[in-house]
């Protein structure tokens, strides 16, 4: 016959398999949490805000919502604008916003990204492709220009233009705030060799009602433009 201390451990023991898996799922429901929702600061939104240093665009008037961050430089054969902006509709979930459906959804509540390239060489002889990374991981690549085909043309005064909410498989860019890290954009243009290339680099740090732009540079392949 079982002794009580026995029994009582039989029971201990059958009660922690049982409970075992609900364990076991709540650990993997706590890891598998999506990452609570990252959001600017409304006053980055605002021109004039004393907490957000404000560039002018000058490469889009249709772009009317404050810049935070980026600039034009050349590199190569191309003009290429990288810019961060805040713009408000650009947060579907947010109750102030309620007609915005979920195709305009940013993982970093209110921002932006636009992106604009000019040609401003001679009609290139190889096929060129476009990579945009952000923190290391390819988001984005394509084939912009090939020689022989003529519906790929790329002549002098040829451009692109892209803009829209930040939504990345990862949530790279929402992760990079609340980790404290910077967000590095790289737009690259290539043929056989690197044709161009542009770098965004940009810091934000935690206010109480979000992050704000902390510092902000635009690099070339060849070094830190004035």
């Amino acid at each position: 016959m079982l002794t009580n201390r026995q029994l009582i451990r039989i029971i201990s023991l059958f009660s922690l398999l049982v409970c075992l898996p609900f364990i076991t799922a709540c650990s993997n429901a706590e890891q598998d949490l999506p990452l609570e929702r990252v959001s600017l600061s409304k006053h980055a939104c605002i021109n004039g805000s004393s907490l957000t240093p404000h560039l002018q665009l000058g490469v889009n008037d249709q772009i009317k919502a404050p810049a935070l961050a980026g600039g034009t430089v050349r590199s190569g054969d191309f003009l290429i604008s990288l810019w961060l902006i805040c713009d408000p509709s650009l947060a579907s979930d947010d109750p102030d916003f309620p007609e915005y459906s979920w195709q305009e959804f940013s993982e970093v509540r209110y921002m932006g990204f636009l992106s604009i390239w000019e040609y401003l060489g001679n009609p290139p002889d190889q096929e060129i492709k476009e990579s945009l990374t952000i923190n290391g991981e390819v988001i984005s690549g394509h084939i912009i220009a090939s020689h022989t085909d003529p519906e790929r043309s790329l002549s002098r005064g040829d451009g692109h233009v892209s803009y829209g909410p930040i939504n990345t498989g990862n949530q790279i860019v929402a992760q990079a705030l609340a980790a404290g890290e910077p967000v590095d954009i790289v737009l690259t243009i290539f043929g056989s060799k690197t044709l161009a290339e542009v770098h965004l680099r940009a810091s934000f740090e935690e206010t109480p009602d979000g992050y704000r732009l902390l510092s902000a540079e635009i690099l070339t392949n060849t070094g830190k433009l004035p």
